[in-house]
């Protein structure tokens, strides 16, 4: 092997490295934190524009060297099943009249909806690199479901009419399963980076300009439910941020896709009661941005199958609650949803909160202590979150899933003051992306973490 071509490849094993192991620079997504519908969606937009665009030619051409690369350096073509080399297999202007000849630049978004205008006609996130004949097959078509294909390529995607109750009724083109997930986000992802930038695009079978059409994010939503985020799409979104520096928070963030075209809203995370006495105590969750009001449901077990008086569950615009009439010595619960007319939020996790004896009163202790950030984030399969205490203190440390469900307890007891080291082990869990809380007795600490397999 020529001492050039090693080094090529060794540059091409340190870049899928890289790439695994990076994530959403820190504080990238804090403006759209609590959002929902069009107010996440503009947010997101803010975040995600004004990208920097490359050259059509070589510069699309080179991205696919870092982008589209699959773990034996051949071109990762999801329309078959065939495998490129890089530069070698690119498409020179011919049209071969079959399969597995060459590669190509497919827009999954076709091009002449928006004109061939620049940034979109560059745009990487909806640009790959795919079989020229199979790319010709799918031409302009929308994306769809058929149930009798004309055409069927190597890896299964199909084209053909648009099956009975799909809310189109022309002719569609039909990834393979397994790829479903990556165009609906992408789908997601063009219609929020190029949000009030449509002017000039045309309307047609999936979209108005960017808006999409009802039949198309129903479609959309459950190819997105179906297929979640994978490796392969981590490190292309990874890959996409070093050259345009913008990402698809939908790939960052998959329960953004839930929050702005889904029926649900971000869930509040219930933090650990205050004030607690004999005969009350103050219930407390995080805010909601989107949230016109929440439901607070408050119980005496832990199964919740009965419930407090008015607490069945009682709606409320603060995000708190000071619930009195509460027996001495009892163990109490609570769980809260957020809700904006009719959408609503998971429920959030619970809270078991005991009430002190009849001849004991429980005072607020200002608790000093520090948090950092969990490291390595990516991890596999342990990261390690640093804690520093002053002084002894309850804490109970647990790992969520985006849902706000509780996926596994780390720590729970009283810590000793000083510094510490939580080791947060992962290795049995699917991966994804997680939410490491802390909660002491007057405060709730909350981070993402990103497990990779």
């Amino acid at each position: 092997m020529k001492k050039t071509e090693k080094m090529k490849k060794i540059l091409l094993v340190l870049l899928v490295i890289s790439c695994a192991f990076a994530t959403a620079p820190q504080g990238y997504y804090d403006s759209a934190e609590g959002l929902a519908g069009d107010d996440l969606r503009a947010a997101l937009y803010n975040i995600i524009k004004g990208h920097t665009a490359l050259s059509y030619t070589p510069g699309v051409w080179n991205a696919f060297a870092t982008t589209d690369l699959k773990p034996n350096g051949k071109i990762w073509d999801m329309y078959t099943a065939y495998e490129y080399t890089y530069g070698t297999d690119q498409n020179t202007g011919s049209s071969p009249g079959t399969e597995g000849v060459d590669y190509n630049r497919e827009h999954s978004w076709p091009q002449s909806y928006f004109n061939s205008l620049s940034p979109m006609r560059t745009d990487l996130f909806h640009i790959y690199p795919t079989d020229t004949h199979v790319n010709a097959v799918r031409a302009n078509y929308a994306y769809g479901e058929t149930d009798t294909p004309t055409y069927t390529s190597t890896n299964g995607s199909k084209l053909g009419s648009a099956r009975n109750g799909l809310g189109y009724s022309g002719t569609v083109f039909e990834p393979t399963d397994e790829y479903k997930g990556d165009f609906a986000r992408t789908y997601f992802y063009m219609s929020t980076r190029y949000y009030g930038e449509d002017g000039n695009w045309s309307n047609w079978a999936m979209a108005d300009g960017v808006e999409l059409k009802a039949w198309a994010v129903d479609m959309l939503l459950v190819w997105h439910r179906n297929d979640s985020v994978s490796t392969k799409e981590i490190n292309r979104n990874n890959a996409v941020y070093a050259l345009q520096n913008n990402r698809n928070p939908f790939i960052d963030n998959p329960e953004y896709v839930e929050y702005i075209w889904g029926d649900k809203l971000p869930a509040p995370f219930a933090e650990v009661a205050t004030q607690i006495d004999s005969t009350s105590f103050r219930a407390n969750w995080t805010s909601v941005a989107a949230a016109s009001a929440y439901k607070l449901y408050v119980s005496e077990d832990v199964a919740f199958t009965t419930y407090l008086d008015a607490y069945d569950p009682k709606t409320l615009s603060a995000n708190y609650e000071l619930i009195t009439g509460v027996e001495p010595s009892n163990d109490y619960y609570y769980k809260v949803k957020a809700v904006d007319g009719d959408r609503e939020s998971d429920l959030s996790n619970t809270i078991h909160v005991t009430t002190t004896s009849a001849h004991t009163a429980v005072a607020d202790i200002p608790a000093t202590y520090v948090i950092g950030p969990a490291y390595p984030n990516p991890f596999n399969p342990d990261c390690v979150l640093p804690v520093r205490l002053e002084r002894d203190m309850y804490l109970y440390i647990s790992l969520l899933d985006i849902s706000g469900k509780i996926q596994k307890d780390i720590y729970s007891g009283i810590m000793s003051a000083g510094d510490h080291k939580i080791i947060l082990k992962a290795a049995e869990l699917n991966a994804g992306l997680y939410i490491v809380r802390v909660l002491t007795p007057q405060h709730m600490h909350a981070q993402k973490v990103l497990f990779l397999k």
